[in-house]
């Protein structure tokens, strides 16, 4: 009589998991660098929508200064009521109030100057 032998042994199983492991270890950090970068374009899109409200409101209103309370009431006027903030961790809008341009990087040493208006996290150069 003859047994039939159904089912994988420990060594196929581990080879398995083994190579199954090293796919991981590959596509782990790859996947990580891809959502790192979705999340800088993604602020860089909300920078130069920010950018363009700002420039928009100041052309309009034919203002020569530019301060907190300008950028504040252009985000208002330009629409922008939702959350903005930069998706990348301790990063945030900077508007440059000589310019108008509007960047994202981190936190300014001191803190001071970060504002929320409206829920959208800006901090304005002097």
């Amino acid at each position: 009589m003859r047994i039939s032998k159904k089912g994988f042994t420990l060594i196929e199983l581990v080879v398995v998991i083994a190579v199954l492991a090293v796919l991981a270890a590959i596509a782990i950090p790859v996947v990580t660098g891809v959502l790192n970068d979705a999340k800088a374009n993604v602020d860089d899109a909300n920078a130069n929508t920010i950018e363009a409200s700002v420039k928009l409101y100041v052309t309009q209103k034919d203002l020569t200064t530019v301060d907190a309370s300008v950028i504040a009431d252009a985000l208002k006027e330009g629409g922008i009521d939702t959350e903005i903030a930069p998706q990348q961790d301790d990063k945030v809008f900077i508007v440059n109030r000589d310019t108008l341009v509007v960047t994202v990087d981190d936190i300014p040493e001191s803190g001071v100057g970060v504002n929320n208006y409206d829920n959208v996290y800006v901090y304005v150069e002097e």
